[in-house]
């Protein structure tokens, strides 16, 4: 019997660990998502897919601009040109399945018969199809765009505003000073939004007549994002994230001093650009946003500006999107895809995609897609629904 005594204690030793072990795994981030297919790009851009409805997805790649099957993965319309390459193309996609592209001036070595001039803005469907061009106004680039309901904006290099309709007619032409329109193609349903040249957060109405302006200028990295109750949240990266009423009345504002440039927390946000930014913010189910910290942090604030969770740090700032059922991914430059569950747990951490190099985005159908230096994943993400 006291020969018994050793190895009873022996196998309660090992029946702790063994439960230890387990608990720590229940801690850590399940498995991965499940690759749906992939799509070669050649030498791909960082410019994130967009779904465009009718099961397309739009992604750009060296030398062209493709119309991807989300069922299939493979390609249903491509627009091909030379002077696509090395930034020439300037694009954006609605959700409602218009795409619009142009070559931008300055960026490309165009030749007569080398494929559109680069004055020329683009309008196609979902299915590849031409519907309309316009010619932008001598002398005038394109820099930043917004899509609303009925119309397009399209902020120009001299600080003037165009105003297209969704068929190609020219509706109006105005000097408004604007520096860029905030967001990244933004969609957008009753008003314009717009950073000036001085710095200021302007809101006009859809004729470009001013409604509200703030009472301070915002930091040089600042991102809108018009939610579907009308209120605006501005995240001024990386130090602020505000919310607006429709009549410009500032609601509540939460401030993250730590990320402050003279503070270790700026650490892993050093190659943040303004183009970056517009892809760290995204709204959440019940008109709340999450927002993307420099050392990768994620936050998700409610609607009345209650912090909801907060992931743990990564080490460099990521690049996000979210679901409709509050699920966020983030990615990092030539590093790893996150996914977080709609509590803000980690649900898993994908490492094999190669060198990433665009914010993952997402259909509504249930799966996500993200770009490497050469290649279009789609992804089932595989976090379990919170009940």
């Amino acid at each position: 019997m006291d020969r018994l005594y050793p190895l009873l204690t022996l196998c309660c030793i090992l029946l702790l660990y063994g439960t230890a072990c387990q608990r720590e795994k229940s801690r850590t981030s399940g498995p991965g998502p499940d690759l749906i297919w992939s799509y070669h790009l050649g030498s791909a851009r960082d410019l994130t897919a967009d779904y465009i409805g009718d099961g397309i997805l739009i992604a750009s790649s060296s030398g062209s601009l493709d119309w991807v099957d989300v069922r299939t993965g493979s390609a249903r319309y491509s627009v091909s040109d030379p002077n696509m390459y090395n930034n020439g193309l300037m694009w954006f996609a609605s959700p409602d399945g218009q795409v619009y592209y142009m070559l931008r001036g300055g960026y490309t070595s165009y030749t007569p018969g080398g494929g559109p001039p680069p004055e020329i803005l683009n309008c196609r469907d979902s299915a590849g199809r031409l519907q309309w061009q316009i010619r932008m106004p001598p002398g005038e680039y394109l820099s930043s765009t917004a899509i609303a309901a009925d119309r397009i904006f399209i902020i120009l290099d001299s600080g003037n505003v165009m105003a297209v309709s969704r068929a190609g007619e020219m509706l109006w032409f105005r000097d408004l000073q604007a520096e860029r329109l905030t967001g990244f193609a933004a969609f957008v349903s009753r008003q314009l939004v717009y950073i000036d040249k001085a710095g200021y957060l302007a809101v006009a109405d859809m004729q470009g007549d001013l409604i509200w302006k703030s009472a301070n200028p915002m930091g040089f990295y600042s991102s809108t994002l018009e939610l579907e109750d009308g209120s605006l949240a501005l995240y001024d990266y990386p130090l602020a994230l505000r919310y607006f009423d429709e009549q410009g009345q500032l609601l509540w504002r939460a401030d993250f001093a730590e990320y402050g440039p003279d503070q270790d927390g700026m650490q892993g946000g050093s190659l943040v650009s303004q183009f970056n930014v517009d892809r760290m913010l995204d709204a959440l189910p019940g008109n709340g946003c999450a927002v993307a910290h420099p050392d990768g942090r994620i936050s998700a604030f409610s609607a009345d500006g209650r912090l909801l969770w907060r992931s743990a740090a990564t080490g460099s700032a990521q690049l996000i999107c979210s679901d409709e059922r509050g699920n966020v991914y983030g990615s990092v430059r030539g590093g790893s895809l996150y996914a977080y569950d709609s509590q803000g747990r980690l649900a898993w951490k994908e490492d094999s995609l190669g060198q990433l190099n665009s914010a993952p985005s997402t259909d509504g159908l249930g799966q996500i897609y993200i770009e490497s230096d050469s290649t279009l994943f789609c992804l089932r993400p595989r976090i379990p629904e919170i009940r």
